[in-house]
């Protein structure tokens, strides 16, 4: 390049850098260890020199160019610095005479090398990745000149003390240092172009830093340029691994059974074809299987999976800057192939609605309507289809949900996926089939909860092999508390065998009741009255008879102080008993459902709200149990197709309910029971089933026999603990 071609390129960068970016190596002086290198770095430069012996000509050009974009004056009084001595001499530059005049000199002397005509990059790992990526000379140029920024302390030394910029200046800088046009720096370094859109180039634009500091690349990408030459595959795997196989079969998804076909197709299809912009997004509550259906999905459908990392090599977690950026890489990398996809896991924290995320490229913060612009074109833009997975679609961006194609939605499975999921798991753990049907009941007993039980057992099988099913129990419970679901219940089936339909007192034919539901396969039904009269028993007999799930929902699990999380949860759980195909039962309806004139707060109402809609679109069976039916929105009362309520005990069955309790203990006098006793029963009034039982769970406890005195003296004072209750307003 000629002196007044140089001197050109220095006046492009003063007209477009502005008063601020004024080179100014007086703004920053070196500290005293810029150039203490250790041994690490020592052996850097070694093979820097060994891998490309061009490189220490083409650094001095490099750093030439940016001091001859500064004012002889001040050049003169940096270099002259008596700290800069070791500067000039790793840089291999002599000063005599006027500065000025030295620095073209050694300049031209480099311009004049038969080596430096040569366009060629330094490294053939930079051409391997620009053929790759379809860069141009310049963008290669850029990539090399912004890793070797970050490897060479000699490098980082030289450009340091020119000072801080903007992205403009930034840009000009660059442009001097390479010889090129300013404007075509800066439109190679704009947020759409290819080193940006692929993540190999980001430009802080938060503030003004120096040239280094400025420039950010994708990590660990200046030292694959130092290592042996690279492939597009080699490259490729070094941020984006291929996915594990999958663990589950389409038949474990049966719940999803149309959800699934279309997915499937629709991602073979632009696989198959390379159709741009094609995305699924999976949401769900962890443990759910989302990552075991994505996979599930790309085996169906024959296509290769490929999942974005989310940690480093040290197992250190990446931050949403650096997964984009790889994501885009590997988006690029897969442009020219077919039957490939992309998997996108835990992407919360990317496209979380109003939170902040680190990108630099992108803006600060999610409000700045580039970074949205950006994502929106990640999602309209990508040439391999993309599996997204987050746990809550309510944090979503409205404006990147638009641009999603399909939104599948996953809750626990149904019973029947649950059972054939955990025998999947636990593989060739002794466990009884008894005990995997009773554990299947539990609906918060996730496929990942399962399996990580199932590890521990074979990770310790002398602990196994002693306690056995208990073991598993135990790794369970801990899990289940962990994840605020309380501990194993008592299994439905357990109450089902125990479960007596003649000791139910109710208003309503149940037995047709029964019938009518399992023809129509719908219903909105209310269930209401005192506690233990056997409304939650019945929805359990009810699911069983019709051979469905039973899906039970308590206040505890819907309500949530969070604004709008009630109203979630509830979407949820219809959408949960819809794909499974169960029974939902909604147990202390009361707690939440109560009418609207005496609400307090908004969200009262709108929780309300959300229920009538969701009950009006259900297509199911929806049992609600209560035990203040009054207190109901009346709204809601008028949703209900059958309002069944249910009674205590008539005199004949709290009779029958008393011989059987004594005989089950064998204290049932052989003479049977006198006419004083039966007086006596009969006149305590109001008892449930829910009484009885009671009774006999507080004998166990305190290791008494039931005798015919004790029994009525129990059941009494549970009469007259209710009979207090319904003095205080308890029904």
């Amino acid at each position: 390049m000629s002196n007044r071609q140089q001197r050109s390129t220095g006046a492009d960068f003063a007209n477009l850098s502005g008063d601020d970016d004024v080179w100014n190596f007086m703004k920053m002086d070196l500290d005293s260890d810029d150039l203490e290198f250790g041994d690490e770095a020592e052996a850097l430069l070694d093979d820097l020199a060994h891998l490309s012996p061009d490189y220490p000509a083409v650094r001095r050009r490099w750093v030439l160019r940016a001091w001859r974009g500064v004012r002889p004056e001040r050049v003169k009084s940096h270099l002259q610095h008596n700290r800069q001595s070791r500067l000039l001499s790793a840089l291999g530059i002599s000063l005599r005479g006027a500065v000025d005049t030295a620095l073209q000199r050694q300049l031209s002397k480099l311009e004049e090398d038969p080596r430096s005509r040569d366009h060629r990059p330094p490294f053939s790992n930079a051409a391997a990745i620009a053929a790759a990526l379809g860069l141009a000379p310049l963008e290669r140029e850029l990539l090399l000149l912004v890793a070797m920024m970050h490897l060479d302390p000699t490098l980082y030394a030289a450009f340091k003390p020119l000072g801080e910029f903007t992205r403009r200046g930034a840009c000009a800088a660059l442009a001097t240092i390479l010889g090129a046009r300013p404007d075509a720096v800066y439109r190679a370094l704009l947020p759409n172009s290819l080193l940006a859109n692929t993540g190999l180039i980001r430009v802080d634009d938060s503030h003004s830093y120096h040239l280094k500091a400025k420039l950010d690349i994708l990590d660990r990408l200046p030292q694959l340029l130092l290592g042996e030459r690279l492939d597009t595959a080699t490259l490729f795997l070094r941020y984006v691994a291929p996915a594990r196989p999958a663990t589950l079969a389409a038949n474990d998804f049966a719940h999803l059974a149309a959800d699934f076909e279309l997915a499937r197709c629709l991602l073979a299809r632009a696989a198959e074809t390379g159709t741009p912009g094609v995305n699924l997004l999976l949401y769900g509550l962890p443990g759910a299987g989302k990552t075991e259906l994505a996979l599930t999905l790309a085996e169906a459908a024959g296509v290769a999976l490929f999942a974005v990392q989310a940690s480093d090599e040290d197992e250190d977690p990446l931050d949403a800057c650096k997964r984009l950026s790889r994501y885009s890489l590997a988006q690029h990398l897969l442009a020219r192939r077919r039957q490939c996809a992309l998997l996108f896991d835990e992407a919360g924290d990317t496209l979380s609605e109003g939170g902040e995320i680190d990108l630099p490229l992108f803006m600060a913060t999610r409000d700045s309507g580039v970074n949205k612009a950006w994502l929106n074109g990640v999602l309209e833009q990508n040439q391999a289809p993309a599996i997204w997975i987050v746990n809550r679609i309510d944090t979503i961006d409205a404006a990147f949900l638009r641009r999603f194609d399909l939104h599948i939605g996953l809750h626990i499975p149904p019973r029947p996926v649950r059972e054939r999921i955990i025998r999947r798991h636990l593989g060739e753990l002794a466990v009884s089939p008894r005990w995997i049907s009773q554990l299947a009941e539990n609906p918060h007993i996730s496929p990942a909860l399962v399996q990580k039980a199932a590890r521990l057992a074979q990770l310790l099988p002398d602990a196994f092999a002693a306690q056995g099913e208990a073991l598993l129990n135990q790794a369970l419970d801990n899990a289940l508390i962990a994840t605020r679901h309380g501990e194993l219940p008592e299994p439905t089936a357990a109450v089902v065998e125990n479960y007596d339909p003649t000791l139910i007192n109710c208003d309503c034919d149940l037995a047709a009741l029964v019938n009518g539901l399992s023809q129509q396969g719908r219903g909105r039904i209310c269930l209401y009255g005192p506690s233990g009269t056997g409304k939650t028993a019945f929805a359990a007999w009810l699911a069983q008879t019709l051979d469905r799930p039973l899906l039970l929902k308590t206040a505890s699990d819907l309500l949530n102080p969070l604004v709008g999380v009630t109203e979630e949860r509830i979407a949820a759980m219809f959408q949960e008993a819809r794909q499974a195909g169960a029974v939902l039962l909604i147990d202390e309806a009361d707690s939440f459902l109560r009418s609207r004139q005496h609400a307090r707060q908004s969200w009262e109402v709108t929780q309300v709200n959300e229920l009538l809609v969701r009950m009006e679109q259900f297509d199911g069976i929806l049992l609600c149990a209560t035990n203040r039916v009054n207190d109901l929105d009346p709204a809601v009362r008028r949703r209900f197709d059958l309002k069944a309520r249910f009674w205590p005990l008539a005199a004949e069955q709290s009779e029958l309910c008393f011989r059987r309790a004594l005989s089950e203990i064998g204290t049932l006098p052989l003479e049977g029971l006198t006419e004083e006793t039966l007086t006596r029963l009969w006149g305590l009034g109001s008892l449930t089933v829910g009484d009885f039982a009671t009774v006999r769970r507080r004998a166990a406890l305190l290791g008494q026999t039931l005798t015919t005195e004790s029994l009525l003296v129990a059941l009494a004072e549970e009469a007259d603990l209710r009979r207090q209750m319904d003095e205080q307003g308890g029904l």
